[in-house]
């Protein structure tokens, strides 16, 4: 098999991510937390595992990169990050969903569990899982209060997410959980395939709101029909 190298980028939240992965594994990573964390280390982080790793931009055979939901200015700088690596090396884009990384990172042996990416206040992005569910690359996300998602899902004790809602989540065990750019590699390795056709300059972030809950389709801009 011929060996690939998937570059992963990951700006969805607080939290600024970068990794470089082959056939093997992650050959490097780097990743930092702030609020200009995007603007400050993304090109330095990138520049970073490129040189650690010894490959070349030439080389890269997809850049994935989180397409959201999350946060509004982290999404816009890292897939315009991408697009200015990927198309003058003619180098595909690799779009994945904030919850199908979530979903590749998170561990747990309940029978259920919650993912979450904090909106604002206490509003949430979220997926609902069976521990033994496999990545879904076109995930179907909601949109809620903490208190109401807890108060109609009493069964879930398990939460996964990027804030800690201590006022709701006392009952429970909330794992701290950043999405990370080595998953966003792992994923882009695995489903390469999938992914690479849905590569397109026209790309934007996925922006969910409360009005909309639905299956993440890559491109299409929020608000669309």
């Amino acid at each position: 098999m011929a060996e690939k190298f998937i570059l992963g980028i990951d700006t969805a939240t607080k939290q600024c991510s970068v990794a470089l992965s082959n056939n093997e594994g992650i050959l490097a990573s780097k990743s930092g937390i702030g609020r200009a964390a995007h603007n400050e280390k993304l090109s330095g982080f990138i520049d970073t595992v490129m040189r650690e790793s010894e490959v070349e931009y030439s080389q890269l055979n997809g850049i994935a990169v989180n397409i959201g939901p999350g946060s509004f200015t982290g999404l816009r700088i890292g897939l315009s990050t991408a697009k200015g690596l990927a198309f003058p090396h003619d180098i595909p884009i690799l779009p994945i969903s904030a919850f199908t990384i979530l979903q590749e990172s998170a561990i747990s042996q309940e029978s259920k569990f919650l993912l979450f990416i904090r909106s604002h206040k206490d509003n949430i992005y979220y997926q609902i899982h069976n521990s033994k569910s496999d990545p879904e690359l076109s995930p179907s996300i909601d949109y809620s209060t903490v208190k109401e998602v807890i108060s109609t899902q009493p069964e879930i004790n398990t939460f996964f997410g990027n804030y800690k809602f201590e006022a709701f989540l006392q009952k429970g065990n909330t794992q701290f959980l950043y999405p990370h750019a080595r998953y966003a590699c792992q994923i882009g390795y695995r489903f390469f395939d999938e992914l690479v056709q849905k590569s397109s300059s026209d790309l934007e972030p996925y922006y969910l709101t409360s009005f909309e809950a639905k299956k993440w389709k890559p491109g299409v801009k929020s608000g669309s029909n």
